[in-house]
């Protein structure tokens, strides 16, 4: 190569690859806009959000190699990068979809001149799909398959980023979904299709094309004979021939929206038909695969896979969607909308990503605690030892130590402590060193202590993470108040602990708001929301106007003790003026839950008999 070069010949092709990076090389084109960020930077600066465990169902049907299905609460970008972080999950996903909701219900209603509300515009909307669509990536097996779906408006752009992302060469197909219904347009070709698009990461990929046949038409059946028949040959048996089917096309006919198929709506908006998710499961991974939705919604990716024997991992910012997920995982049955042939799921595991129980925290062991605290402020884990002392890593190239608390539970760190502990590095810390502790361990108030050349920095265990949030003023992962907004995108930013907001209610047994003829006899169960007031890092529940915070309140009216089951949401926007929720005494069984939920995503729980309405 030196010799090409003195003459002034070009590096063979074979060689550029190796020796330059994609940046460095010469692009065709190359797609750039405002904010845009290098992939690198992306994985490298993206927050972990440890996931912390509220609770795992069905533990009596345990996967044999300890795996455990997962459904997370918190935003999808940084559950992803702890995804990534975790070595039994990074490149060992077979399938990812993913819907991301930049359509909601009033999409698909009759009322087509309804102003569409598009949260993330322009760039900011693309950067927000890339950085996971980067990670996602990360997770995918070498032999995995990623399906993106998205409507008219937002596929085109979806397509040029993921070439990008995925590589041209990996793009698979431009998969049609059809669907049929009444429309108001007058102006414009009713439009009545979704695009799928289709990636690899390799060409080493699974694809189940025996598993997804479909029966020929009768046309198709009748051409092929008349062929046969012509070039002297016998009728082919129908039956024999559909047995075996066709491939589908990249166009899908025949396949619905959810509300068509009796007894698998749940109400949720967008939701996808499980027709839809059963075809791609079954062309795109095995059983035992680890399938992924990081937009999780209504569940659908998550109850197909449960039932084709498959790992599922869903996220989802919304407690709506957490709570209908959760409600239809342990109500499968073989057929949709009944209770016969009841399907118990294997166990999983509901986590919290971004939003925690701060009294869970101090729970945990040592080992546990010393896991999440460490994701908490994001130190690289990399133990190593500096003159005699174990470091557990580092924070950015500075190291940080996390003080055992559990070792001697009374002890106290001083001064004299910090003191030391320099004495013992014999000036070796670095510039700064962290030390890590539970705010309570702490016997002074001095964020910074110098010591020669190094300074000790004191990171309080949960208070520092509180003062970081509210210097950042970031943004939390807020509840919809209504069903239109209940897919609005989000960017979360860092981490908060949950504040049980301040609700006052009372209870009557009232007549129907609305009298009909029907509704005479009707008795109502009705509760009056009198006070409902969040509690924030920055504001008392008294800086909040009344019900300023209500995002929505969720019933479960057979309340068995154990698992909240949704029956029925109550979005804030329908309760006002009056805030009172009103519902046919016939529901309530023997006893009920509600959740009245704050913007927040944070919960204020009662259970409720008919002995409380009065």
């Amino acid at each position: 190569m030196i010799k090409l070069l003195q003459e002034g010949n070009d590096i063979p092709e074979k060689y550029q690859d190796i020796l330059f990076t994609n940046e460095q090389k010469q692009k065709e084109y190359e797609l750039t806009y405002d904010g845009k960020a290098r992939e690198e930077d992306i994985i490298a600066d993206t927050l972990a959000a440890p996931l912390q465990e509220v609770r795992t169902f069905n533990s009596d049907n345990k996967f044999e190699d300890g795996w455990t299905n997962k459904l997370i609460f918190g935003d999808n970008l940084m559950a992803l990068k702890n995804l990534y972080e975790d070595p039994k999950i990074k490149g060992k996903v077979k399938l990812i979809y993913i819907d991301p909701p930049f359509a909601t219900k009033q999409d698909f209603m009759k009322d087509e001149e309804k102003a569409y509300k598009d949260k993330i515009a322009g760039s900011k909307f693309l950067e927000f799909l890339r950085k996971r669509l980067v990670l996602l990536r990360e997770l995918l097996a070498e032999n995995g398959t990623i399906y993106i779906h998205l409507d008219w408006r937002k596929a085109h752009y979806a397509k040029i980023l993921s070439d990008e992302i995925f590589g041209e060469e990996n793009f698979r197909n431009e998969i049609i979904w059809t669907y049929f219904g009444p429309s108001n347009i007058k102006q414009d070709f009713p439009k009545k299709h979704d695009t799928i698009l289709r990636y690899c990461k390799t060409k080493d990929l699974v694809f189940n094309f025996d598993a997804i046949r479909i029966p020929y038409s009768e046309g198709s059946i009748d051409r092929a004979n008349r062929n046969v028949i012509a070039s002297g040959g016998m009728d082919f048996d129908k039956i024999q021939l559909n047995e075996k089917g066709k491939v589908p096309e990249d166009w899908w006919v025949g396949i619905n929206q959810a509300s068509k198929y009796p007894g698998e709506i749940t109400g949720y908006p967008t939701q996808k038909p499980v027709k839809l998710l059963d075809r791609i499961i079954k062309a795109s991974s095995n059983e035992g695969d680890i399938v992924l939705d990081a937009f999780a919604g209504s569940g659908t990716t998550l109850v197909v896979a449960e039932k084709l024997n498959r790992r599922w991992i869903g996220i989802d910012c919304g407690k709506y969607s957490i709570y209908t997920i959760q409600k239809r995982i342990l109500n499968l049955s073989e057929k949709i909308g009944t209770k016969k042939n009841v399907i118990k799921s294997k166990n999983f595991t509901l986590y919290n990503a971004g939003l925690y129980d701060w009294t869970e925290v101090k729970k945990l062991d040592f080992g546990h605690y010393r896991d999440f605290v460490l994701k908490l402020f994001q130190v690289r884990e990399e133990k190593h030892d500096v003159r005699g002392i174990e470091v557990d890593g580092y924070i950015g190239n500075e190291n940080a130590y996390l003080w055992n608390h559990t070792k001697e539970k009374k002890a106290k760190l001083d001064l004299d402590f910090v003191k030391s502990l320099h004495n013992a590095l014999s000036g070796k810390g670095g510039e700064v060193f962290y030390i890590i502790a539970p705010n309570n361990t702490f016997a002074f108030f001095e964020d910074e202590i110098k010591h020669d050349n190094t300074t000790y920095k004191t990171l309080r265990v949960p208070q520092s993470i509180m003062v970081e949030l509210i210097k950042r003023g970031g943004q939390t992962m807020r509840q919809p108040t209504n069903e239109h907004d209940v897919n609005e995108v989000i960017d979360a930013v860092g981490f908060d602990f949950i504040q049980v907001p301040q609700v006052e209610t009372e209870y009557k047994i009232a007549k129907p708001k609305e009298a009909t003829l029907l509704n005479q006899k009707t008795k109502e169960c009705l509760i009056k929301i009198k006070t409902f007031k969040s509690r924030t890092l920055t504001k008392s529940p008294e800086e909040f106007e009344n019900y300023e915070t209500l995002s929505m309140v969720m019933a479960d009216y057979n309340y068995d003790g154990r698992v909240f089951d949704l029956d029925e949401v109550f979005y804030a926007d329908k309760l006002k003026p009056d805030f009172e929720v009103r519902f046919d005494s016939g529901k309530l069984d023997k006893q009920m839950m509600m959740i009245y939920l704050d913007i927040y995503g944070n919960e204020k729980k009662e259970i409720l008999t008919m002995k409380n309405f009065k």
